[in-house]
């Protein structure tokens, strides 16, 4: 097995921390923090700009409301996970982090992250509030080791100005249109991709992010494939449906050349490629919208997502905040838990566009739905509230950053045309079956 600096400094995190498996079941409350000077907790998270701007505002807030706790604020924008395993592994860990749910069974099982379900039910916490998808997502062996900062769920974007000027009809609103197949996908984008010139650069009808796992397991999913068996334990992405699917993605970029190159991407991102109306349909969430607002200038709205043959299932999930297991200051710890997940800071946190809600009163409100453009034109978030009943969830794998990297490496031969989907699926399973059956 060939190990990346990543997987080594994991195992190193793990040996140095010395922690076994878990028990499973709710454990016993730490004790309350002594009286006397403030005690310090350490929030550690990534983030845009705008989201640490949200993060600080409500630290202040906590602060004033907790004047017996101090907050610091690590804001690590890149390599976020090596920087936390390098802090875990020397001891001094934040107290509270943000972690993607995909990471959520490998904390839990190695004693990185608290179990919470004493706390949540000494303080009545309104856990019932959050959408139980998002919650079950950081269910482990009966206990619960974080909850849902955001709960992303996938859907399009679409350049109404683009549609307009070529003269076609927008993507539909409603998950439950009949028509609106893989094939309709395809000539919407045709008609709306166009050639360089007159020195303005090409235009294209949809964007295939590389490294995007929702964008993929989308389209697997809804052509009635599946990239891991039920029990985790295998790799199915080499089965005929989620084959079929994966080589959609690539003909939209190499046969239908309706997509960019990859190498576009490194010239420009995404946002960034929408922004300048390059593309007109983009697979995204919600946390994109204050920054497509803020840099757009023209209307743009949600649509649905293309049918495959098993119907429409967008890919979801949500990074979630996390209480350390081995903070010193545990109580205060959970109560900047609490206020990160209370509705209060989660709607700021909504009204500034950085996330999309995983609790179910603030999906269903204004706060949510009533999304303007910079000109006040409403933009249709129904799209993005009823994909619920549609969604799944992202894989809960116990070595899913080995997976993920292995994964992503072969798929960068389907995004860049240098291997059909078969040989790909078959390499992804050749290099994953043994990590899933370790």
């Amino acid at each position: 097995m060939r190990y990346t600096r990543r997987s080594l400094l994991r195992n190193l995190v793990w040996t140095a921390l010395g922690l076994g498996a878990l028990t499973g079941g709710c454990q016993a409350l730490p004790r309350v923090a002594s009286r006397g000077e403030p005690v310090k907790v350490v929030l550690m998270r990534w983030g845009n700009p705008d989201e640490q701007k949200v993060t600080t505002e409500g630290l202040k807030t906590f602060e004033e409301r907790n004047p017996d706790v101090k907050t610091e604020f690590l804001h690590v924008p890149t390599n976020y996970y090596e920087k936390l395993q390098t802090m875990l592994a020397g001891g001094v860990g934040p107290d509270v982090f943000i972690i993607g749910a995909a990471y959520a069974t490998a904390y839990a099982v190695r004693g990185v992250s608290a179990d919470l379900s004493a706390y949540i039910k000494r303080d009545a916490f309104d856990i019932e509030d959050f959408i139980p998808a998002g919650v079950a997502q950081y269910r482990v062996r009966g206990g619960l080791y974080g909850l849902p900062r955001g709960l992303g769920r996938s859907g399009l974007v679409f350049n109404d100005d683009l549609f307009r000027r070529a003269g076609v009809t927008t993507p539909p609103q409603d998950w439950q249109h009949p028509g609106w197949d893989w094939q309709e996908f395809v000539e919407t984008a045709r008609r709306l991709t166009q050639p360089a010139r007159e020195g303005r650069p090409p235009q294209f009808g949809f964007l295939v992010q590389p490294g995007n796992l929702r964008l993929w397991l989308s389209f697997v999913w809804s052509n009635g494939g599946e990239a891991f068996s039920a029990d985790g334990t295998e790799v199915r992405l080499h089965e005929p449906p989620a084959v079929e699917a994966l080589q959609f993605l690539q003909d939209l970029i190499h046969k239908y050349q309706v997509a960019p190159r990859p190498d576009v991407l490194q010239e420009q991102n995404a946002l960034s490629l929408f922004a300048t109306s390059r593309i007109a349909l983009d697979f995204t969430e919600p946390f994109t919208f204050a920054t497509r607002r803020r840099e757009a200038r023209f209307r743009w709205d949600c649509a649905v997502l293309p049918k495959g043959k098993a119907g429409r299932v967008p890919g979801g999930g949500g990074a979630g905040w996390v209480l350390s297991a081995r903070s010193q200051q545990p109580e205060a710890g959970w109560r900047l838990f609490k206020w990160l997940t209370s509705k209060e800071f989660m709607l700021r946190e909504q009204e500034a566009g950085t996330t999309t809600t995983p609790r179910l009163s603030i999906t269903y409100s204004p706060a949510f739905l009533d999304f303007r453009l910079a000109d006040g034109t409403p933009v249709n978030m129904r799209v993005y509230a009823d994909n619920l009943a549609l969604m799944r969830t992202d894989p809960q794998l116990l070595r899913w950053d080995e997976v993920n990297t292995a994964i992503n490496r072969e798929l960068d031969y389907l995004w860049t045309g240098r291997r059909p989907a078969r040989e790909v699926a078959t390499a992804i399973k050749q290099a994953v079956d043994p990590l899933l059956k370790a």
